[in-house]
C-alpha cells in the first residue's frame, strides 16, 4: 500500500472511530434535551467550527469565504441551495436518530440499523436511472433478516428501532442528495450552508415545542461539544482529505466500521447488553453492508485470472 493510501485510510478510520462513539455520546444525554435542541445545537457549533476551517483551506485556493474586496461572501448559488437540501435532509435524519436513542434503540444497536443507509442508498439511485445489481438485491435481504434479529422481540418490532429505521431511510436520502448537487461544489462550504440549514429547521422546533433552559443545554454540553465539533466538523474534515487518498470501494468499507465502534463504544462504555441474538443481527447487517461495497465480479476475475496464468 502506498503511503498516501495508508494515509487516507488511518485518516477514514478514525473519522469511523468517531462517528461510531459519537452514538455512545448521543445516548449519554439521556432525555436532558430534546432532541431538536440538541441538534440544533450541534449544528450551530459545526457551522461555527467549520467557517475557520474554511478559511485555512482557502489559502491553498484563489477563493476566501469572506470577500472584503467586493463585500459578498464567496458561497456560490449552487452550494447555497445544494447545501439547503442536503441540510434539511440531515435535519431529518439526525432528528429520527435521536428519537430511537432515546427512546431506548441503544448506541451498538442505533449503530447497526443507521448503517443500513449503504444498503438503501442504491435503489435510490434507481430513480436517478441507475441499475441495482442482483447482488444489492441479496444483500438487502440479509439486511432485513439481520433487522430482524436484532429489532424482533416476540410481541413485535420496538418504537425505537422503528425510529432508527426511518433515520437510515433519511441517510439514504441524504447521501443522495449529496451525490446528486455536490459535483462542481467546495465540499466544505456545501457543508457549511447544510449545518446553518440544519440549525435553522431544528431551532424553531427547539424553541417552540421544547423550551430548552440554559442550564439543561449547559449539562448537555460535552455530547453538544463532541457532536458538533468532533462528528460534524473535524470527522468530515477527514473524510474529505482521507477519500482524497483513498479508493471510493476501500473508503465506503472502511467508514461503515462506524457500527463496529458504536456496537463497541456500547458495550465497554455504556455497559450494553448485546445478547447472542442481537449480536448475530449486527453481523448479519454488517455482513450484507460489506458485500454492497465490494466488487466480488472483479474479486472472482481477479482469481480466474491468476490461476490461469499459473496453469
Amino acid at each position: 500500500m502506498k503511503k498516501s493510501d495508508l494515509r487516507g485510510s488511518l485518516l477514514l478510520l478514525i473519522t469511523a472511530v468517531i462517528w461510531g462513539l459519537a452514538f455512545v455520546v448521543q445516548d449519554s444525554v439521556g432525555g436532558r434535551v430534546g432532541e431538536y435542541t440538541l441538534n440544533a445545537s450541534r449544528f450551530i457549533v459545526a457551522a461555527v467550527f467549520l467557517i475557520p476551517c474554511i478559511i485555512l483551506f482557502d489559502l491553498k485556493t484563489d477563493r476566501r469565504l469572506f470577500d472584503f474586496k467586493n463585500r459578498r461572501i464567496d458561497i456560490t448559488k449552487k452550494e447555497w441551495l445544494g447545501g439547503a437540501l442536503c441540510g434539511i435532509a440531515l435535519a431529518v435524519a439526525s432528528v429520527l436518530q435521536q428519537i430511537g436513542i432515546s427512546r431506548g434503540a441503544g448506541a451498538g444497536v442505533a449503530g447497526f440499523l443507521t448503517s443500513l443507509y449503504v444498503v438503501i442508498v442504491p435503489f435510490f439511485g434507481i430513480a436517478l436511472g441507475r441499475k441495482t445489481s442482483a447482488k444489492n438485491w441479496i444483500c438487502t435481504l440479509v439486511a432485513i433478516f439481520g433487522v430482524f434479529l436484532i429489532s424482533y422481540s416476540g410481541g413485535g418490532f420496538s418504537l425505537a428501532d422503528i425510529f432508527v429505521l426511518m433515520c437510515a431511510v433519511a441517510f439514504a436520502v441524504h447521501i443522495t442528495v449529496i451525490d446528486v448537487v455536490s459535483p462542481g461544489c467546495d465540499g466544505v462550504r456545501l457543508s457549511l450552508v447544510q449545518f446553518i440549514t440544519g440549525a435553522a429547521v431544528t431551532l424553531p422546533f427547539a424553541i417552540f415545542i421544547e423550551h430548552p433552559s440554559a442550564s439543561a443545554i449547559g449539562s448537555c454540553l460535552f455530547p453538544i461539544i463532541y457532536l458538533g465539533v468532533m462528528s460534524s466538523g473535524i470527522a468530515y474534515t477527514l473524510q474529505i482529505i482521507g477519500q482524497k487518498k483513498t479508493s471510493p470501494a476501500v473508503a465506503s468499507i472502511i467508514m461503515s466500521l462506524e457500527s463496529v465502534f458504536a456496537a463497541i463504544g456500547g458495550v465497554l462504555i455504556a455497559g450494553e447488553d448485546f445478547g447472542w441474538r442481537k449480536f448475530f443481527g449486527c453481523l448479519t447487517v454488517f455482513i450484507s453492508v460489506i458485500l454492497t461495497q465490494i466488487d466480488l465480479g472483479a474479486i472472482f476475475g481477479k482469481i480466474k485470472s491468476k490461476n490461469e496464468k499459473t496453469e
